[in-house]
């Protein structure tokens, strides 16, 4: 194999791997099988309009494992936010659940404290679990006063979902955040708010990781074989 036939080799591992489409925003969480999973969101004024550039947020999830009848988690939500969104406060997160949650207790000194359910804005359905600092629990519309996180803040916090029974595997779904005092002069927005849907990212497979390092591998050894050539006929 020549070089260019090796590094051809290489990057296409290395695309399969790296340019995986993003999943549905569907987890499915096993009681005895912690997991990390990152949510990123987009963000727009109207389900059948295209996401508003720059206006993004992230939750980095931690499932903690099952005691009980309850699941328990960890999470950092950050308003990711960047121009030309001039400023927005991301004020609530939320997602669905099967089966449907008996309770949810959050962490004492958490900024999210406040759970609801219900309806929400921008043309999305209602959802079954919000969080957010402030508002009523009677919907996941929005929150009320200075509220929320600003461009690049975050705000760490635990959540426990508690079921009527001890199940083994719990499926989150339809994960969404809202933004509100959404203002960017380059967009012609003042004021303004927005809802944002989640993906998480696909992970490549072991079989993938091992095709991108053997591809490498031989991209290394083509080009020794290529210097040895050139020193031997030099």
């Amino acid at each position: 194999m020549n070089f260019r036939t090796a590094f051809l080799a290489a990057a296409g591992a290395a695309a399969i791997g790296l340019t995986a489409p993003a999943s549905a925003a569907t987890v499915v969480l096993n009681a005895g099988s912690p997991k990390t999973f990152t949510m990123n969101f987009n963000g727009f004024t109207s389900a059948a309009q295209a996401p508003l550039p720059g206006l993004t947020a992230k939750i980095d999830f931690s499932f903690l494992g099952r005691v009980g009848n309850a699941y328990n988690f960890s999470y950092k939500l950050t308003n990711t936010s960047s121009a030309p969104i001039d400023s927005t406060q991301l004020v609530i997160f939320g997602f669905n659940t099967d089966p449907n949650v008996s309770s949810v207790s959050t962490g004492a000194n958490d900024q999210f404290n406040i759970t609801a359910s219900g309806n929400q804005p921008n043309g999305l359905a209602s959802i079954d679990l919000c969080f957010k600092d402030a508002g009523q629990t009677n919907n996941c519309t929005g929150a009320q006063g200075n509220s929320g996180l600003a461009k690049g803040a975050f705000a760490n916090g635990t959540f426990s979902l508690v079921f009527n029974s001890v199940i083994d595997k719990v499926t989150l779904s339809d994960f969404s955040v809202r933004y509100q005092a959404l203002n960017s002069t380059q967009l012609g927005i003042s004021g303004g708010s927005a809802s944002g849907l989640g993906t998480i990212a696909a992970v490549p497979e072991p079989a993938t990781w091992a095709m991108m390092i053997g591809g490498f591998g031989l991209i290394g050894a083509a080009a020794r074989r290529r210097q040895r050539t050139a020193v031997t006929y030099a």
